[in-house]
Parts: C-alpha cells; sequence; structure tokens
C-alpha cells in the first residue's frame, strides 16, 4: 500500500492499513487484461506498472498493443468521490491532489446521460487522426428488494467537530429518507461501542438521536462497526440484506486496524458497504484504502446538493450486483492499440481463475457506469470490438461494433462527448502543472453548449501554480 497512504496515521498504520484492503474482497477473477498485475494475497494483488499501476497512482497507462493483448478485463464501479471532491476543490481555489484523481469516476458522474439501449458507442476522437474513442456502458435492473438491516456508523472524533458533524447529520438523514418501512437501522458512533437500534429508519427517537450528536474523542471504528454487524445479524436472516454505511472525513487512528479484524470476520457474504467522506479536506485514501478491493463503493459530500445526489443513488447501493466485471476484445486488424482511461486499479491479468481474490468493482442494482477506450486504427474496416459484462455469476452480451458505425466527433452522443471531456480533464489534473497542460484551450470545444465541466476548466486556468522553494521544502 506504500508510504504515502499512511502517512500521518501513526506507528503501526501501514499493516492497519494493509489489512483494510482486503475487507470488501469478495470475487473472482475474470479473463485477461493488460500488462501489470500480480495476483497476490487477500489484498487484492501487487501492481507493477502497465494498465495497472497501482492502488492510489493513476497515470494514464500506455497504449496496449492488440496483436500482443487484444483481450481487456476489468472490474466495473460507480464511485463518484474523486470527480465531486475534485470539484469542490476546485470551486474554493484549490487543486484537487493529483494522486486522488480517478478518471473513471469523473467519467462516471456522466454515466446516466447514456444510452442502456447502445452499450457500445464508436466515434472520432475529437483531437482527430486514426484515434478513435469507444464508449462501453453497462446499466443494471432494479428489482424489488428485500427488506435491509442498515448499520449506520457516524465518526464524531474531534476533526468531524463543526461543518463536517453537521453535514454528516444531513448525509445521514437524507439517506435514511430512502429506507422503507419494513427496513431496521442499528445507528453507532466512533467514540462508542454502543448506538441504538433497531429502529425504524424513520423513528422520532433515531432523528433525535442523530440530531443530538457530538463531536469528541477517538476514531475506534473497527469496534463500533463490528458491535453493529453482530447487533444488526445475530443469526443472519437470509431474506434481509445487511448494509454498512460509515460516515467519516477518514482522519482516524491506528484502531481503524480493528476494522479489518473485527468487521472483516463478521461481514457476510453480499454484505453492501458505503463509505461517506465529509469535508474537503477528507481522508480519500484511507477510505479508498477500506472499499477498494470489493463490494465497498466510495462517496463525497461536500455540501447539501452533493447529500441529495448520494441519497438519490442509494437506493441502487443497497442491492450489489457480485462481481460485476466487463471484458472487451479488440479486432487486430482494425485497431493497432488501446488504452482504457483509469480503472487502474481494478485490472485483471491474464489466466485468473474463478474464486482468487482480486479487487472487484462497486455497482448495485439500477445503476449505469461507463468505460471509455482510446484506439488506435489501423485503417482497415471490419468489427472492432465485441464486449460482454458479467455480474452476480451471469455473463451478458454487450454486443459488437464495426468500423463503419464510428461517428464523427460533431455527431456523437453528447453523453459520450461529456464523459471523455471528464476523463479527460482528470488526466490533466493527475499531471504536474495541470495548468498549463494545453488541453485545457480544447476541453470547452469537446461539448455542445454551457456546461460544469466548462466552469471546472475555468477554474484549473485560473489557480496561481504553487512553487515550493528549497527554503520551505519539509525535510
Amino acid at each position: 500500500l506504500g508510504g504515502q497512504l499512511v502517512a500521518g496515521h501513526g506507528e503501526g498504520a501501514e499493516g492497519s492499513l494493509e489489512m483494510l484492503a482486503g475487507l470488501a474482497s469478495r470475487g473472482g477473477g475474470w479473463g485477461v487484461s493488460g500488462p501489470g498485475y500480480r495476483p497476490g494475497s487477500e489484498r487484492g494483488g501487487q501492481y507493477t506498472g502497465g494498465l495497472a499501476i497501482g492502488f492510489l497512482g493513476h497515470s494514464a497507462p500506455e497504449p496496449v498493443s492488440t496483436a500482443l493483448d487484444p483481450l481487456s478485463t476489468f472490474s466495473l464501479e460507480v464511485d463518484r468521490a474523486s470527480y465531486t471532491h475534485a470539484r469542490s476543490l476546485l470551486m474554493s481555489g484549490q487543486l484537487p491532489p493529483p494522486q486522488e484523481v480517478r478518471p473513471e469516476e469523473f467519467a462516471n458522474a456522466f454515466a446516466h446521460l447514456g444510452d442502456p439501449q447502445q452499450p457500445l458507442a464508436l466515434a472520432t476522437h475529437p483531437q482527430g487522426g486514426r484515434r478513435a474513442v469507444l464508449a462501453v456502458t453497462v446499466a443494471t435492473q432494479r428489482d424489488e428488494r428485500p427488506p435491509v438491516d442498515l448499520v449506520l456508523a457516524i465518526d464524531v472524533s474531534g476533526s468531524m467537530a463543526g461543518d463536517k458533524l453537521e453535514l454528516a447529520k444531513e448525509t445521514a438523514q437524507a439517506l435514511l429518507s430512502q429506507l422503507d418501512e419494513d427496513d431496521t437501522v442499528w445507528a453507532l458512533t466512533t467514540s462508542s461501542s454502543r448506538g441504538t437500534g433497531p429502529l425504524s429508519p424513520h423513528s422520532p427517537d433515531l432523528a433525535a438521536w442523530i440530531g443530538a450528536l457530538q463531536a469528541y474523542g477517538g476514531s475506534p471504528l473497527g469496534r463500533t462497526m463490528a458491535t453493529g454487524v453482530r447487533a444488526a445479524n445475530p443469526e443472519r436472516d437470509p431474506e434481509r440484506l445487511l448494509h454498512l454505511v460509515l460516515i467519516s472525513d477518514g482522519h482516524a487512528n491506528s484502531e481503524w486496524a480493528n476494522l479489518d479484524r473485527g468487521v472483516h470476520s463478521s461481514l457476510p457474504e453480499g454484505a453492501g458497504l458505503t463509505l461517506v467522506g465529509v469535508g474537503q479536506a477528507f481522508s480519500q485514501e484511507t477510505m479508498e484504502a477500506i472499499a477498494l478491493s470489493g463490494a465497498g463503493s466510495t462517496w463525497f459530500v461536500g455540501d447539501t446538493s452533493d447529500a441529495q445526489d448520494l441519497a438519490q443513488a442509494f437506493p441502487s447501493l443497497l442491492v450489489p450486483v457480485e462481481d460485476p466485471k466487463v471484458q472487451v476484445e479488440f479486432e487486430p486488424d482494425v485497431v493497432s492499440t488501446w488504452r482504457l482511461i483509469g480503472y487502474g486499479n481494478r485490472g485483471l491479468s491474464d489466466g485468473e481463475s474463478q474464486g482468487q481474490s482480486v479487487m472487484g468493482g462497486s455497482l448495485g442494482q439500477g445503476s449505469t457506469a461507463v468505460a471509455l477506450y482510446e484506439l488506435e486504427l489501423t485503417g482497415h474496416r471490419g468489427q472492432v470490438a465485441t464486449a460482454r459484462w458479467r455480474g452476480d455469476g451471469v455473463e451478458r452480451d454487450l454486443g459488437a461494433v464495426h468500423s463503419r458505425e464510428r461517428m464523427r466527433w460533431s455527431r456523437a452522443p453528447e453523453s459520450l462527448r461529456v464523459q471523455l471531456t471528464a476523463a479527460t480533464l482528470a488526466e490533466v489534473l493527475s499531471r504536474p502543472e495541470a495548468q498549463q497542460d494545453p488541453l485545457l484551450a480544447l476541453l470547452p470545444t469537446w461539448t455542445e453548449g454551457p456546461h460544469e465541466l466548462d466552469t471546472l476548466v475555468d477554474q484549473v486556468r485560473r489557480i496561481e501554480p504553487v512553487e515550493i522553494h528549497a527554503a520551505e521544502a519539509l525535510p
């Protein structure tokens, strides 16, 4: 997991977070992907470069030669924390940390614009040449769900004092508004292993308990959530769902190690996990270390609007799709190279077998996710690619796309244009000296009319580069 993730979290944190990454691991491999992944332990393997850059490094990978490797396989996700957090920072005049920028999450912030009836869309790249863009859209159906037992853990440590705790309360109430009367809630704080429940999600007592929370103490998160899991599901009713929600700024002490020892051993197969970061200074690295390896998803709430957006998505998160994976096969005669934009920590390796522990995706019923590929075409006509996806153990074809279906960029669906613009902005932000990147002048021309992405691009260009002189550099 490396030093950048554990910096500032206290002695022994490296081993603690190493264990955290295995918390949500729930699935097996499927098929083949580009270079760079080496299967490993329950942490999900070790990344050595190429398509998978590492848990936290999301630099753009080099294009993959189709002749050498025509298959791309990865775990699908719908997380948007990277985009909403970056948007919040940019609007306040700050650049997001490059290592926390996720191109796939920027694109997925606009996945809902895609047409589920057209899972594959091919267009010329806006920069011309023989480059093309392929969008792969996966939309899942929302079925009637069983009742859910929700474990709600709210961080009340000292770092949550003030606006962050108030935003956490507002977020909790927004999520509870999406539950039904036959659902139950066990609510706890990270300052105590005691809480309240089981209660109706709309109980006045629960609302009063949330409203009375105050920030104090440390963050013994593992003990807290393990207690909640045991209380909510003492004998695990198979007819009910179990879902854990943590609302926190991610600034916890070394007792987060108990999260792996306490919760992982208690978390039943199929249980869902939603991690919600609050406040601009939230530790995205820490929250992702918990969710990255499987069923967990990470979200960011910076204001009331973000809380409402999460609440709208929450019902789909309650019924996770097991082990969602996508595989795209490119035709070497038509495609010279391919590059998956983002998903650098979700790539799967050659020959992975069913049941191996790899970093699974996060996708729920009623969700839409998108993946974008940058292609270099050979100039020959023919079938460009076929795609399929698998979830809940069922494989589904997404169809095939032919070179004759390639659209001019000016006629490409607005969904594809917005998604590529968002993902490319993320790649710009992940590079040093983003403000000087020539792509910033081009991005506003890629979409039709005014768009919130135009505002973000303008914000990037307005932010003055920060120079750190030798005398000011940290030792």
